[in-house]
């Protein structure tokens, strides 16, 4: 944000003279005037505001996010104004976000005020985001094995600007296609079971970012299941009699591509050498990849270690070959290949953090300090709640008829809900619209002039103007 630098004025101690007005200073004469077709505004709080919680205004106040009528005069309005700050063009910012609350009829206000407003609906903004994206515990317990939940975390935010991130951990329910549990942290918190609630009889799928004996120690404690990705390095299996299995020797042998191992597994209730010891036992299966994916899978990890200035280990890049997982499921229930399968289902929430990050431009949160960064997330994650209930019933309608034929595209979908909910916040307004709150807008179409460096387009056409003349050319000199 550009400031205006005032001189100093002189001190006097009898009467202190009046500061002059900065140039840029707007002259309250007028409030905005109201948008020209009263019924565009009616999109928004007919269409959207009906999919919001129900005592959304009642939070609002209760966790300081809108204390008085001020400016704005609902508390879905200050919600509208903060997704048009991050749905208004490519690339999201205050100014572009106040210009079209202004000309929409939301609110007067100037750039550190939405800033503030942002960062003092924070708690609110989560309340909602969590409302409306986590399913109500009492839809969630159907007969015989609970929620099939896959666990991941990914970056949101990670510019290198003052190298500062958000971490999204979410809980996506296999089952129904929605997100079970979410929570937002900065990076200097990293991936774990802990941040998650799970039920009994749950089924828990997570990456090898989950893969340490600790993970089937919490999952056990809440009677629950688990199919997670392992590096046999970091993941000792035994044998009954408390030997150790190798299990990469065991790897090198020739046998079929699916291989079945049963063990034990040991992990300490703390680190401390004298903490007692629990085993559980498991199961670790592998399949061997083809060599096309081996190759694809060893060139991963050699581009990561270079860019992590790591050196690869050799029996790393044998492993590679293999997908090793670890479940705790019944094995009356579910043989090796359903368990392969059931894990290859975890890609589902790649693809939703990819639809996420693409779609929403997630990828890259807009913001300097981890305040803005974390109110711009939980506003992309209520937007896609926002578009989720509301593209439903169009999902339904496409689903109708034969089945076999024809499949629906998800991220046309998304795409469509998105771009919707854009026109539904902006409104319907144009020029006339524009001009008519030019005068309030002054302020946030220009800023100050740099003391460091000019302009130099300006000066280049002020040279320019006197050097060729008003629409004229050098002349040669006689």
């Amino acid at each position: 944000m550009s400031t205006v630098a005032h001189p100093p004025q002189p001190v006097n101690p009898i009467r202190r003279p009046a500061r002059a007005p900065c140039r840029l200073q707007r002259q309250r004469i007028s409030p905005v005037a109201p948008i020209c077709n009263p019924s565009d505004s009616d999109t928004w709080n007919a269409e959207v505001v009906r999919l919001l919680p129900t005592d959304i205004n009642l939070q609002a106040r209760s966790l300081k996010a809108f204390c008085r009528e001020r400016k704005i005069a609902r508390p879905t309005d200050l919600l509208r104004g903060l997704c048009l700050w991050l749905l208004n063009g490519s690339v999201p910012s205050f100014r572009n976000g106040a210009i079209t609350s202004a000309c929409a009829g939301i609110g007067d206000l100037s750039i550190p005020a939405w800033q503030k407003r942002a960062h003092q609906a924070i708690p609110w903004l989560a309340w909602v985001a969590r409302t409306m994206l986590t399913i109500p515990p009492s839809a969630i317990h159907p007969q015989g094995y609970g929620r099939v939940l896959a666990l991941d975390a990914t970056c949101l935010g990670n510019t290198r600007i003052h190298h500062a991130f958000l971490r999204l951990h979410t809980a996506y329910d296999l089952r129904t296609g929605q997100i079970d549990q979410l929570h937002i942290t900065d990076e200097r918190t990293g991936e774990g079971i802990a941040h998650f609630t799970l039920q009994e009889h749950d089924i828990i799928i997570a990456d090898n970012g989950y893969g340490y004996r600790r993970t089937v120690a919490y999952v056990d404690a809440q009677r629950a299941f688990l199919v997670i990705r392992v590096r046999p390095t970091h993941f000792p299996l035994e044998y009954e009699d408390g030997s150790r299995m190798d299990i990469l020797a065991e790897l090198r042998k020739d046998g079929p591509s699916i291989r079945v191992f049963a063990g034990w597994t040991t992990v300490k209730a703390n680190r401390s050498v004298k903490s007692p010891k629990t085993r559980y036992a498991v199961r670790m299966i592998a399949r061997k990849l083809t060599d096309k994916e081996a190759a694809k899978a060893r060139k991963r990890i050699c581009t990561n270690s270079k860019q992590d200035h790591n050196q690869v280990q050799p029996e790393t890049l044998e492993i590679a070959g293999w997908v090793v997982v670890v479940t705790t499921l019944p094995e009356v229930d579910w043989d090796a290949a359903e368990v392969l399968r059931l894990y290859r289902a975890r890609w589902q929430i790649e693809l939703l953090f990819k639809q996420m990050k693409t779609i929403l431009q997630m990828r890259t949160i807009p913001g300097r300090t981890l305040a803005t960064k974390r109110a711009a997330c939980l506003v992309a994650l209520i937007i896609w709640a926002i578009q989720i209930r509301q593209m439903a019933g169009i999902q339904a309608q496409l689903r109708k008829g034969p089945t076999g034929q024809w499949v629906v595209s998800e991220w046309a979908v998304v795409m469509v809900g998105i771009d919707l909910i854009r026109h539904q916040a902006r409104g319907a307004w144009g020029y006339q619209r524009l001009e008519e709150c030019l005068p309030q807008l002054r302020r946030l179409f220009l800023h100050g002039v740099r003391t460091d460096r000019g302009s130099q387009r300006t000066d280049m056409q002020a040279w320019l103007a006197e050097k060729c003349g008003i629409g004229g050319r050098i002349m040669p000199s006689p």
